[in-house]
């Protein structure tokens, strides 16, 4: 599986045009909508960035009319895919991000991709955009607890084993007992 230590995002401007651009949103602002860090370089009329942090990124395409036409990317890192993707996203959801992410929370507490269960045309995974820190936590957890309960019954059985069976019953009448109050 090869290895995206970065992507490369393209804003460009139309003949006759200005104001292509590609920025990083690092929160909200009342006038701008978005707190922008420039991060394109120009060429030509054009702008193009090499991303390699994950973030919320912005790019402004300028057309032949002159229309501005923003786009909004969520670039994070998917381990299982061995390195970093990005998706496309709607403004508003741009917008929740931008301001969770003006309150000092990094992007991967904010949202992650999630595997989809399907798989692309191009054979790799289907990921999807979720809100919320990526579960891995949890799951860590999970594996614990998982390893102190196999411990106990383990224990348990063991304790059993060393009982006579009228023992045995006892222990276990005693046990409903208790569970049962």
């Amino acid at each position: 599986m090869d290895q995206l230590t970065s992507l490369t995002f393209r804003a460009e401007a139309a003949y006759g045009h200005t104001g292509a651009y590609v920025a990083r949103i690092t929160g909200r602002a009342p006038k701008t909508t978005f707190l922008r860090l420039f991060v394109g370089r120009k060429v030509g009329r054009d702008s193009e960035a090499i991303v390699d942090d994950p973030g919320l990124y912005e790019s402004q395409d300028v057309d032949r009319k002159g229309n501005k036409l923003r786009t909004y990317r969520v670039v994070l890192s998917v381990p299982e895919l061995g390195g970093f993707r990005s998706m496309c996203i709607e403004q508003d959801v741009a917008q929740q991000i931008a301001k969770a992410l003006g309150t000092g929370q990094p992007i991967e507490q904010i949202c992650h991709f999630a595997a989809n269960g399907g798989t692309l045309k191009s054979g790799r995974p289907d990921f999807v955009f979720q809100w919320g820190p990526a579960p891995v936590a949890s799951a860590v957890v999970t594996d614990i607890a998982c390893e102190e309960v196999r411990g106990a019954v383990e224990a348990i059985r063991f304790t059993l084993a060393a009982l006579t069976p009228e023992q045995r019953a006892e222990v276990v009448a005693a046990v409903v007992r208790e569970g049962s109050n």
